[in-house]
């Protein structure tokens, strides 16, 4: 704890905590899946380089700095450091950590980051052996700067920050945000406690949710559907029933008679047939 402290050089129980969250650089060219990114900065007051690694596969890096100074102190602090500058080169998939000579050379780095002298051809040939060979394990990308260290009024800052060469040209972004929390090191604890708690509750309310229940059916609810489908079955059948009577019977009645025309039409002939063969035996 005593190697991430903020403000540097104070002594003092935590009064508070600051995170420091990173998240993945977006450079051109992009870098290969098995690369890392290593972050090297140092803040205002520190004689020491502070080193952090975003390995392959994590979206974002996460650093703790307990804070051993009243909140307003700290805002102060910030606010009296101005700035950020931080160093970004490429690694490897090794240890998070970094040997004493890689971080003399990242401490230059941080003090000279761009080159002088370099002349337009020779920006153009770099730019282009940069695209066609990719980043390789130990090569300097560049840095980046957070400016105005302010945080708002919940205690947080965030800004989005443009990744510069050597030649001052910007090849990438990058998201950085920063969180004070106000509190001692038992409040935190405490926290971390409910938060564990409230987490193992809601897992067993979702595992009871998700068994699955018993076979026993509950008092009335299945006679009450047996009998509801045994009515729904009876009326169905009824129902065709009627229907294949009716239309037997439409087929067995006969023609409505029309008034006037069958009855006088069908005496009127056999009269006729009775005249003819009176007829034929006179």
């Amino acid at each position: 704890m005593g190697d991430r402290t903020l403000p540097p050089q104070v002594e003092g129980h935590p009064q508070g905590r600051l995170d420091l969250i990173i998240g993945r650089p977006a450079v051109v060219p992009a870098p290969k899946a098995s690369q890392s990114f290593i972050f090297s900065f140092r803040w205002w007051g520190d004689t020491r380089l502070c080193v952090l690694r975003l390995p392959p596969g994590k979206s974002e890096s996460r650093i703790t700095f307990y804070v051993t100074c009243g909140p307003k102190s700290f805002r102060q602090y910030l606010c009296d450091a101005g700035s950020l500058n931080v160093s970004l080169k490429i690694g490897g998939g090794g240890n998070d950590e970094a040997d004493d000579e890689e971080k003399e050379n990242l401490s230059q780095l941080i003090q000279s980051p761009r080159k002088l002298g370099e002349s337009p051809r020779q920006t153009v040939l770099r730019r282009q052996l940069r695209m066609k060979k990719g980043w390789q394990d130990g090569d300097v990308i560049g840095s980046f700067m957070l400016p105005d260290l302010k945080l708002n009024s919940r205690g947080d800052y965030v800004h989005e920050c443009r990744i510069v060469d050597s030649s001052a040209d910007v090849i990438g972004t990058v998201v950085v945000t920063m969180i004070f929390l106000e509190g001692t090191l038992e409040d935190f604890q405490e926290i971390k406690i409910q938060r564990e708690e409230e987490t193992t509750v809601q897992q067993k309310m979702e595992e009871t949710k998700l068994r699955p229940r018993s076979g026993i059916p509950v008092r009335g609810t299945s006679s009450i559907s047996s009998q509801k489908g045994s009515q729904d079955g009876q009326r169905s059948r009824s129902g065709s029933f009627r229907e294949s009577l009716r239309q037997k019977t439409d087929r067995l009645k006969s023609p409505k008679r029309q008034p006037g025309t069958l009855d006088y039409g069908g005496r009127g002939m056999v009269r006729k047939h009775h005249k003819i063969r009176r007829m034929r035996v006179l």
